[in-house]
């Protein structure tokens, strides 16, 4: 099936112009509860703020 997409912001003050797990969390808390059903499976691709300890928190 399909979702929405929902874009994480860059922030310009990180090295390389990169993401902050913060701006995960916010995704997460704003869009996760909207968009999860227990028959749908949640993927994610690895990358380093989807791991971090805050977010598994």
């Amino acid at each position: 099936g399909r979702c929405l997409l929902h874009v994480i912001e860059r922030d310009l003050n990180v090295k390389k112009n990169s993401y902050l797990v913060a701006s995960y969390i916010k995704v997460l808390e704003t869009n996760l509860e909207t968009a999860y059903q227990p028959s749908i499976l949640f993927m994610q691709d690895n990358a380093p703020i989807y791991k971090a300890y805050a977010v598994r928190d």
